[in-house]
Order: C-alpha cells, then structure tokens, then sequence
C-alpha cells in the first residue's frame, strides 16, 4: 500500500529534514520520524512535551510538507472507483470498450 507513494514519501521526508537541518534534524530525529509516520497513518499523535504538536514549532515549508504527507495518507486506500477526481495515479486511464446497443450485454 505505501509503494505507491513511496518516491514522493522520501522526497516530502528528506525536505523536512533538510528545512529542520539547523534546529531539530540532527537531536530530534525519531521525534521528526514519528511525526512524519504518524501523519501518514492519519493517527494525529506526537511526541512533544508541549500542549501542542512537535511540528507546532516546526518552519512552513516542513509544516507545508507535513500537510500533504497527511493528505497522502489519508487517500491511500481510495479505490479509484469511489473518486476518481482525487486520484495522484500517473498512469493514463484505459478505454472502455463502446457498448453496443443492439446487443444484450450481461
């Protein structure tokens, strides 16, 4: 389930980290995993000691990230039946074949 987003995962993980490089990467590196981890799973946990999350005090480019980590995971077991309008799939649709309609199809 998650080796569809794989690539864009490792690309959203390494910005976070390259964006907290100066302040939390190089301490805090499972608490930023965590987060990372527990966005994708949608469970909303966090290692902080603060009231508020460990990426509350996080720059807006790792918090953009974060966001669309989240969204990720949230669409990761969408069929593509229900809606296809929010489908990430880079791969082109195929055809349907046209039905005739003087045959009786079952």
């Amino acid at each position: 389930f998650m080796s569809q987003n794989l690539v864009v995962l490792a690309i959203l993980l390494f910005v976070i980290l390259v964006s907290e490089n100066s302040r939390f990467a190089r301490t805090h590196f499972h608490m930023i995993l965590f987060e990372f981890c527990s966005c994708w799973g949608t469970v909303g946990l966090s290692m902080s000691p603060n009231n508020y999350s460990f990426s509350g005090d996080w720059c807006g480019l790792a918090q953009g990230s974060l966001m669309v980590v989240m969204f990720l995971g949230r669409l990761r077991g969408l069929p593509h039946s229900i809606d296809p309008s929010v489908s990430v799939s880079m791969e082109p649709e195929a055809e349907q074949p046209a039905l005739n309609p003087g045959v009786l199809h079952a």
